[in-house]
């Protein structure tokens, strides 16, 4: 399936472009990685557990798997000024990633 993406998704208009720092626990991946990511603002988040009853709203960024494989806590992406901390693992279908995150300035 993903070979299939390769016209889809490998174009200008694929989100815009960031720096993926893996945590420093990620010994297989380099340094630094360039990426495309999607970010989605005030999206309403999944509990984080079976108890929660809240809706709660966050920063979410969905990558190509490809691109960054399986992303750890901790791990972080900068775009311009700000940096996205990767909090949790939403959904990975081997495909696309999507990641809970914090945003920080740099």
């Amino acid at each position: 399936m993903a070979a299939e993406l390769d016209g889809f998704v490998r174009n200008d208009e694929f989100g815009q472009a960031a720096v993926y720092h893996p945590s420093l626990d990620d010994p297989v991946i380099p340094d630094t990685l360039d990426c495309d990511i999607i970010l989605e603002f005030d999206a309403v988040l999944q509990p984080s557990s079976y108890d929660a009853q809240v809706v709660e709203t966050g920063t979410i960024i969905e990558a190509l798997y490809r691109d960054i494989a399986e992303p750890r806590h901790g791990s972080h992406f900068v775009v311009g000024d700000k940096k996205y901390v990767v909090e949790r693992i939403m959904d990975n279908d081997r495909v696309f990633v999507r990641m809970a995150v914090t945003e920080e300035d740099i």
